[in-house]
């Protein structure tokens, strides 16, 4: 039965409907290959690209003093060096040439008096060099890689949910499965490269300013197929989330809003930034500003409603009007106008800083014919991303992977190399992905989904110890050894039934989690974004390491399924020691 599911054979399969998906698929049939872009809901929409708000770093040559070199340390220096300084220096020098396609496929960024890119700068880089739309950003960015994607040869499937990769013998990709969110029906690709362009997992928390099923589920995948993910236990939080007004909450404050002059205030109207970070205040990295924040919070000093206070009442209403004006509308819809007063922001889950272990042609370093794009590649940011790097990041690394997987399916092509469909492994997909609406009266999808947010949201946020880590990895274990098989849905139908959807995402939501509580449990220092309470201080002699997760099937719980350890980090161009980092000998 299961052979007669449809078939889609296609050279490329790019996974995901954000920016990088797309600018991957734009590249990949720029080489005259047969590409298919499949999407979890709809193009353009699904991914966190249209939502970004503040600016795409990499333009660098207004300011005389400014260079790929300065935005490579600034990147390195803010990821703590976890960076993997090949593909950063990758990333820095390609950027520039990323905003100029931006321009030609439509997009318009604000410009100064003189005509120039009006640029803005954003925590933790040295220089302004950020080009902009208003603070709507990524909608523009989006609006042009729309409009070149409809003008180039590329098979777009939306509402389409990816949930397994395939493999031959040899360990290299031949396809995925996945299953329509239309009509339920299962569907098998047969690829020669397959691109994840899947995005983060921030969702796995409960307030998190990402798309709405970002739950880790190219990871999953990937660490399923054979692939090593590295970093994971290095979530950034994006320190100006909207707390208050409730209408908005969970909602980004766009990092334009610092940018521009925005203040942090504690009840007591105390500018708290001074005593944390006198040098750079609200221009701080978010991680600092998230964990400035929290310290607050256990100082008793946030509102009444929970959050602190983010004015701008002191910026001039023509510039609050001309450069936020999407944040501007967005609060003044419910009731607040920020050129007069304050609203309450709280840290907020936001970007997924590693991603899968790549080259710097951003295929897996583990299984051939696997690339990833965009927030589910690891590497570029380390520890901690910067504000505006995750925008030119999606350009280049969508752009590279988009050319390797493309040369690939070429490659292969000229040998006349077919690879068989694997079967039994598509038979097991079927029966997991249909499992949740065949079983009897279960456990709801989404009680179980709730509770592991609130277990996220206790132990494995913004300030973890060793403790609460070791809480949520044997609540997780139990989750999915006794708990997800049991999982049932009301509605049996197959046709957009979010129920279902949801109950799938359980398996990556879990799987991913437990892959961060592990490596923040391993990781026994303080660094970029990842806090320990029981450990405050950096480690650099130490801890100058990644942390890798590998998949182990034959672990006895999801725990000992997860395998992690470490390797020391790569440096090629721009040592510890030059950048002074403290306690490196001794």
């Amino acid at each position: 039965m299961i052979r007669k599911a449809p078939i889609i054979d296609t050279d490329v399969l790019v996974v995901g409907g954000g920016g990088a998906g797309i600018v991957a698929a734009i590249e990949s049939a720029k080489h005259g290959v047969d590409v298919t872009l499949a999407v979890k809901g709809l193009i353009g929409h699904s991914g966190c690209t249209p939502a970004a708000l503040g600016g795409i770093a990499g333009f660098g040559v207004r300011d005389p003093r400014d260079s790929w070199w300065e935005h490579f340390k600034d990147t390195v220096i803010g990821g703590s060096f976890l960076n993997d300084q090949a593909v950063v220096e990758v990333f820095v020098k390609e950027a520039p040439m990323a905003l100029f396609a931006l321009e030609d496929w439509g997009c318009i960024w604000d410009r100064d008096d003189d005509g120039g890119p009006y640029l803005r700068q954003f925590g933790g880089h040295t220089y302004r060099r950020s080009v902009s739309s208003g603070d709507r950003s990524g909608s523009e960015m989006i609006k042009g890689l729309k409009g070149k994607l409809v003008r180039s040869p590329v098979r777009v499937l939306d509402e389409t949910n990816v949930t397994r990769l395939l493999t031959n013998k040899s360990g290299e990709i031949v396809g995925a499965t996945a299953v329509s969110v239309r009509d339920g029906k299962f569907i098998v690709f047969k690829a020669k490269s397959v691109i994840l362009a899947t995005g983060g997992m921030g969702r796995v928390f409960p307030l998190a300013y990402t798309g709405d099923w970002n739950v880790g589920d190219g990871y999953y995948m990937a660490m399923l197929a054979g692939a090593r993910v590295v970093d994971l236990e290095m979530l950034q939080w994006h320190p100006t989330g909207i707390w208050w007004p409730p209408g908005l909450r969970g909602m980004a404050g766009s990092e334009a809003l610092r940018s521009e002059g925005g203040r942090l205030y504690n009840k007591y109207g105390e500018r708290f930034m001074i005593k944390y970070s006198p040098e750079w205040l609200e221009v701080a990295t978010r991680d600092f500003v998230s964990r400035s924040i929290y310290k607050e919070y256990k100082a008793g000093n946030a509102t009444e409603k929970g959050g602190v206070y983010l004015s701008l009442t002191h910026v001039p209403p023509e510039i609050i009007e001309k450069r936020l004006p999407s944040m501007f509308s967005n609060i003044k819809s419910v009731g607040i106008d920020i050129r007069t007063e304050p609203f309450e922001i709280t840290p907020a889950a936001h970007y997924t800083d590693g991603g899968v272990a790549v080259n710097v042609m951003f295929e897996s370093e583990d299984i051939s014919g696997l690339y990833a794009a965009g927030e589910a590649a690891g590497g570029i940011h380390g520890g901690n991303r910067l504000g505006s790097n995750s925008l030119p990041d999606l350009m280049v690394t969508g752009t590279r992977a988009g050319q390797a997987a493309s040369m690939r399916a070429i490659r292969l092509k000229k040998m006349d190399r077919v690879s068989r469909i694997p079967w039994n492994q598509v038979e097991d997909e079927r029966e997991r992905v249909f499992a949740p609406l065949e079983r009897g009266n279960g456990i709801n999808p989404l009680e179980l989904r709730d509770r592991h947010l609130d277990l996220m949201w206790k132990y494995v946020s913004v300030i973890r110890d060793g403790k609460g880590l070791e809480t949520a990895v044997a609540e997780m274990d139990a989750m999915w050894a006794q708990e997800l098989p049991k999982v049932s849905v009301s509605d049996r139908s197959k046709t957009w039934n979010y129920e279902w959807l949801e109950a799938l995402d359980l398996y990556p939501r879990l799987f991913t989690s437990q892959a961060m509580a592990l490596s923040a449990l391993l990781r026994t220092e303080s660094r970029a974004n990842h806090y320990r309470e029981d450990y405050p201080e950096t480690d650099n002699r130490n801890w100058l390491k990644n942390i890798v997760v590998s998949f182990d099937p034959s672990g006895s719980s999801l725990s000992k399924m997860i395998k992690t350890s470490t390797r020391p980090v790569r440096v090629t161009l721009f040592t510890p020691g030059e950048a002074g980092l403290p306690g490196l000998t001794g």
